[in-house]
């Protein structure tokens, strides 16, 4: 059974380009392009990683994150993607559980290894880049 990963991005050609790489890579993907939309679906179905810019339109990947997390009760974890490294130390100073972030622009093939590390590890944890 394939993993179940939602991608929430608001830029269409990088979600649909970063789709295609998990999609080669054998997981089962959705695509959202802002938060409301994400919560909804959220609201619905829970996916075994998300990964999800900073950056949305209605409502910030912050925003999603807390209400998944207070009013759905879910934890799932999310690599947050950015392309502010200011973010990496904001989620760095909350010790934010089950969180890892990589800023824009990334190579794809360190993408991938970090989502391979969280599935058989079930943490980011101790991810080093090249892991």
């Amino acid at each position: 059974m394939s993993k179940k990963i939602l991608i929430v991005e608001s830029d269409f050609d990088f979600a649909e380009l970063t789709a295609e790489v998990l999609k080669d890579n054998r997981y089962e993907i959705t695509v959202i392009l802002d938060g409301t939309k994400a919560i909804e679906y959220l609201s619905l179905t829970t996916p075994d990683l998300i990964v999800m810019e900073i950056i949305l339109p209605s409502n910030n990947g912050f925003a999603v994150a807390a209400y998944l997390n207070t009013r759905l009760n879910k934890d799932v974890p999310i690599l947050f993607t950015s392309t502010s490294a200011n973010i990496a130390k904001i989620l760095k100073d909350k010790n934010a559980k089950n969180r890892y972030f990589l800023e824009k622009p990334f190579e794809y093939d360190n993408f991938v290894s970090v989502i391979k590390y969280f599935f058989e590890n079930n943490t980011f944890e101790n991810y080093k880049k090249g892991a």
